[in-house]
């Protein structure tokens, strides 16, 4: 019973977005081509988390938060329509060195995070908290992932 209720978590895991293995699929990167529509690519990749122009180009970055850390999609417009596209595991960074409470006091343990521990933000602000194979969503549920 416990290893089917971990399958269905994982698959239910799966196909939610914050969860996903690289945040965006080879899906949704393969069918941006060059040509394609501010319109168009929106509607693949979603609302674009940044955007930057000059004089000549504009760029769109989307982000999407997986298991292997943030996937960025950077893509060029000329004209409104895509001139180049590249995608991109991001870089999470080291965890945090010290605990804090929101006091700002330090914790009287050691003060070091264990090096497993990562946080993780979403597009909507919200934070995972991710030790070992455990996620501690928002909502405080504990998730286990492979």
């Amino acid at each position: 019973m416990k290893k089917i209720s971990v399958l269905l978590l994982l698959t239910v895991l799966m196909g939610c977005g914050v969860y996903g293995g690289y945040g965006f699929d080879y899906a949704q990167l393969s069918s941006i081509e060059r040509g394609m529509s501010f319109k168009e690519v929106t509607a693949v990749l979603g609302e674009p988390a940044f955007r930057d122009f000059d004089k000549e180009r504009e760029a769109w970055t989307f982000r999407a938060l997986g298991m292997q850390g943030w996937s960025v999609v950077k893509v060029w417009f000329k004209e409104g329509k895509v001139v180049e596209m590249k995608s991109y595991l991001e870089d999470t960074g080291t965890p945090a060195k010290t605990n804090r409470h929101l006091d700002g006091k330090k914790d009287s343990s050691s003060g070091t995070v264990d090096a497993k521990t990562k946080v993780y933000v979403s597009p909507e602000g919200k934070h995972y908290i991710q030790t070992g194979n455990i996620v501690v969503t928002p909502e405080g549920k504990h998730i286990i992932v492979p």
